[in-house]
């Protein structure tokens, strides 16, 4: 579906450049230079059609070919063209002009060169601000093209004017997918597949047919300036794009027998520095449980973290390249007690994180990055997060199962993370201790009733407070102890619940649970003494109990009162 749109884009786009060409340009172009404007058209769409064709075919084309990375052959295709107009606008500022017209094109012979440059080392990448610059230099190039045209006369109007023009169609490619990026818009255009944007077909061709634009101005004010180029410079001219386009791709990192270690440039400097840093993280994470989605797909390590935005979330995926095709990653929070998912985000493969680096066996890791915002997600509510990850089949999304996994399953495609608690915002407090445990825990006061028929329902609150972090699980006994016989009978629960297990605690909380006490049918009547009190799940050990003077309550079992029990 999208290579079809980019297709007919591509057919309007091109045709409708031809048209005008054909019409207002080339009749007043030299031979040399209709030869020349034609060879590179012809070369734009070559590489605009491998691209749509061949660009996800193989792992190697897949870089060598793709129209939003760097240092490959559409980006040395472009450099090689903004070079060859540089060249142009400076050899025609050679010719005996007016002083204007010198300057004018020589400016501009500079600017198309630092274009070149640009696009050689993606240096609008690495300096922040660099787009503020063009902005400010486009605007200049604007108010002074207007000005040569209008001091030119007629029939040279059109050169400055349609130099202006191509860079002005080019500029357009650029800030037309920063402006529709986004899913709404971008899906709309039907340009949104496997989670991503995929407008950047549009944005590279919108860039070359602008500079193609621009040649042809180019070419025009040098046809005019010299009737009848030498045969050498005829040859430098047609050498030009090729020495650049060959100069740009020996730098490439993706060129056969590239050395992966050794900096070709910024470009490849900034790419070994990013994977010393990604390695440095992974490391850091290590040893990490692994989850093994596809044979050849794995997640090798995770982290996450809560800040003020929400939670973020970083995977380390192993696999080659063309896995990565169409891959997308889920993450959810699932109530612990109900399995119900409260907060997702799902995202297709990040292409902006297209950094890898290799681990011990060879296979690419990339890092992927996620942020799930938690407005209106439950408080104080023990949450897993699962990971799942799916592709997209003919439109169509499907979860992968999981072959093996050291972390825990939610179900066949998801994975537990890890839990956390989003600790409810804290309230002016009333609380009044009953007693206090080792580890910071403290009950509140209880009311009891003074009496219950015995097969009811008894409802008791108990209120608590947390002073440190939960370490381990702790469940909470009741026990009824029979005044007359002796006898005892208990009932015991987390003490806030599933929806909040003590190894989940933290500092500073406090809150409370509403318990339903099913009283048997056979428990003896009479006068009932109640205790309570907390033990560790693992061992059955009781945590140490104390009243508010810090005595300890014998068998640290927490008095409650008495109660009556009715037939």
């Amino acid at each position: 579906m999208i290579e079809s749109l980019v297709l007919v884009f591509i057919a309007l786009l091109y045709g409708a450049a031809l048209f005008i060409a054909r019409r207002h340009v080339f009749s007043r172009l030299s031979p040399f230079g209709r030869r020349l404007s034609l060879a590179l058209l012809a070369a734009q769409l070559t590489v605009l059609l491998l691209a749509l064709s061949q660009g996800s075919s193989t792992e190697y084309s897949s870089q060598i070919w793709h129209l939003d990375l760097e240092a490959n052959i559409p980006t040395a295709l472009a450099g090689a063209q903004l070079a060859l107009v540089a060249a142009l606008c400076l050899l025609t500022a050679r010719r005996p002009l007016a002083a204007r017209n010198r300057r004018y094109w020589n400016a501009v012979g500079l600017l198309f060169a630092l274009l070149a440059l640009d696009e050689a080392f993606a240096w609008h990448e690495l300096i922040a601000g660099w787009a503020l610059f063009y902005a400010a230099v486009g605007i200049c190039l604007a108010l002074a093209s207007g000005w040569i045209a209008a001091k030119a006369p007629r029939p040279e109007r059109v050169w400055p004017l349609g130099l202006l023009a191509g860079l002005a169609v080019s500029a357009a490619g650029a800030l037309l997918l920063e402006q529709l990026r986004f899913e709404p818009s971008c899906g709309g255009l039907g340009f949104w597949r496997g989670g991503r944007c995929h407008l950047y077909y549009i944005e590279e061709t919108l860039e070359f047919c602008g500079v193609w634009l621009s040649l042809l101005a180019a070419l025009g004010m040098f046809s005019t300036t010299v009737a009848s180029p030498s045969r050498r410079l005829r040859r430098l001219l047609y050498a030009l794009p090729a020495l650049a386009l060959m100069a740009q791709l020996a730098l490439s990192p993706y060129a056969p027998g590239a050395v992966a270690s050794l900096p070709s440039g910024l470009e490849r400097l900034q790419v070994e520095l990013a994977r010393r840093e990604l390695r440095a993280e992974f490391e850091s994470l290590r040893p990490a449980a692994e989850i093994r989605f596809e044979p050849d797909l794995r997640l090798a390590a995770h982290a996450w973290e809560l800040d003020e935005r929400g939670l973020k979330v970083r995977l380390f995926v192993a696999a080659p390249h063309e896995s990565f095709e169409d891959l997308g990653y889920s993450i959810h929070l699932v109530d612990q007690v109900d399995g119900g998912s409260v907060a997702s985000q799902d995202q297709g493969v990040d292409r902006r994180e297209r950094i890898w680096f290799a681990d011990a066996a060879g296979q690419p890791l990339y890092r992927q990055s996620m942020e799930l915002a938690l407005a209106g997600a439950p408080r104080n509510r023990a949450l897993w997060i699962a990971l799942s990850l799916w592709r997209e089949y003919d439109g169509e999304y499907r979860r992968l199962d999981i072959l093996a996994s050291d972390l825990s399953l939610l179900t066949a495609g998801q994975a537990i993370l890890g839990e956390l608690v989003l600790p409810e915002p804290a309230a002016v407090s009333e609380f009044k201790t009953l007693a206090e445990f080792d580890g910071g825990f403290a009950l509140g006061m209880v009311a009891l009733p003074a009496s219950a028929r015995r097969g009811e329902t008894l409802a008791l609150e108990f209120s608590w407070r947390s002073d440190g972090a939960g370490l381990a699980d702790l469940a909470q006994f009741t026990h009824f102890v029979s005044q007359e016989s002796g006898e005892v009978w208990g009932f015991d629960q987390d003490p806030l619940g599933l929806r909040l297990p003590t190894r989940l605690w933290r500092a500073g909380l406090e809150d409370s649970e509403s318990w339903r006490v099913p009283l048997p049918g056979d428990l003896a009547p009479g006068t009932h003494a109640v205790y309570t009190g907390l033990y560790r799940r693992g061992d059955l050990v009781r945590l140490p109990a104390r009243d508010a003077a810090g005595q300890r309550y014998p068998d640290d079992s927490v008095p409650l009162g008495e109660i009556r029990i009715e037939r």
